[in-house]
């Protein structure tokens, strides 16, 4: 019992500080997984709005993440570079995307 106690006292510490364990599945926490491009994804995209928010949606080609990046710049004024466009569909492909089939 002295354990257990010992461990929930640092992990509420811990929780305390702000300290969290990346999620390793969409439905964790409402939360996406790491992955690469995530800082580009949380610096640009969690500033309107959460996660949840690409939780909620289904899994999609890349044509509509790209539509969907260009969609919050050019209708909600969204101060995201081409580059950083590119990046944040990247990142969005790996966690919500369909798999791509090759050019023929």
């Amino acid at each position: 019992m002295k354990r257990f106690i010992a461990v929930a006292t640092v992990l509420a510490a811990l929780l305390a500080l702000g300290f969290r364990i990346p999620a390793t599945r969409a439905a964790e926490g409402g939360e996406l997984p790491v992955a690469k491009n995530i800082n580009v994804y949380r610096a640009y995209c969690l500033s309107c709005h959460s996660s949840s928010y690409v939780i909620q949606l289904p899994k999609t080609t890349r044509d509509v993440w790209e539509a969907e990046v260009k969609k919050m710049v050019d209708m909600y004024d969204a101060k995201i570079t081409p580059e950083n466009q590119k990046l944040i569909v990247d990142y969005l492909m790996i966690v919500r995307g369909l798999p791509e089939t090759p050019a023929n």
